[in-house]
């Protein structure tokens, strides 16, 4: 969980997520906590991903109330994303509300299978909505940032050999799937790791956990009996949470 100060700053990343018009089939995680305001992004940063190998995250996000625009601090009636220059190739990003109102809770489903190797800073346009009293909902223009943020992709083998006390969840194969899936993560050493899996409206309807060698392990999870759709994962180590996205197909 991570504050964002000012927090004009937080709107342009916050707006980052939302570069596509359709809704993400994702659940706002309710352990994110808005503590002093101005807004909240869960987690902190973003998951490297690798080359070839499907990627899949979701961010929550608490939209600020205020932001200081030409040295007034104003209220933020609501945001909206104008364009994102820099994404991975072979990334897309949806959001489950384009239009983001404080203080409700969105998320924003990132997903896709990258396709070249390199570190991608982000270039965030973003149009400012303030509230402006009598005088109604105030356009107060494109506020435009070439952000710190960013999304590392790394070649799948040699990333992991190379950062070997690194924790890594490379994700769900096959995803789309239809009887199982192998949901596989590499593990620096024997510290346990857990499994939970959700349905849309956040019920649980999996878990399990394991110790595992060191190197590369994986939870096979068996969904034969479970109607077809869009569920969330999430693999936690050490008070850390990876949370992504399985689709079953029949």
């Amino acid at each position: 969980m991570k504050k964002l100060l000012p927090v004009l700053f937080f709107s342009v990343l916050f707006s980052f997520f939302f570069a596509e018009k359709t809704q993400a089939q994702c659940t706002p995680d309710a352990s994110c906590q808005d503590v002093n305001d101005p807004g909240e992004i869960c987690p902190d940063s973003l998951s490297d991903g690798y080359v070839g190998v499907p990627y899949n995250e979701v961010v929550t996000i608490i939209p600020p109330s205020s932001a200081e625009v030409n040295g007034t601090q104003v209220t933020i009636d609501h945001l909206t994303l104008n364009s994102v220059l820099g994404m991975p190739p072979g990334l897309q990003y949806t959001p489950n509300n384009p239009d983001m109102y404080p203080p409700n809770y969105y998320c924003v489903l990132i997903d896709g299978t990258p396709t070249d190797t390199g570190v991608y800073p982000l270039e965030i346009h973003v149009q400012v909505y303030i509230d402006g009293g009598i005088l109604g909902v105030i356009d107060a223009g494109e506020q435009v940032d070439d952000t710190s943020l960013s999304i590392t992709i790394r070649n799948a083998t040699v990333s992991i050999v190379e950062n070997n006390q690194d924790f890594v969840v490379m994700g769900a194969q096959p995803n789309p799937f239809y009887g199982q899936t192998h949901i596989k993560y590499y593990s620096p050493d024997n510290s346990e790791v857990s499994l939970i899996i959700y349905d849309l409206l956040g019920n649980k309807i999996y878990d399990e956990a394991m110790v595992p060698r060191k190197g590369i392990n994986q939870f096979v999870f068996n969904a034969r009996n479970l109607s077809k759709g869009i569920y969330c994962y999430t693999v936690s180590r050490n008070g850390k949470h990876y949370t992504k996205r399985i689709i079953k197909t029949n």
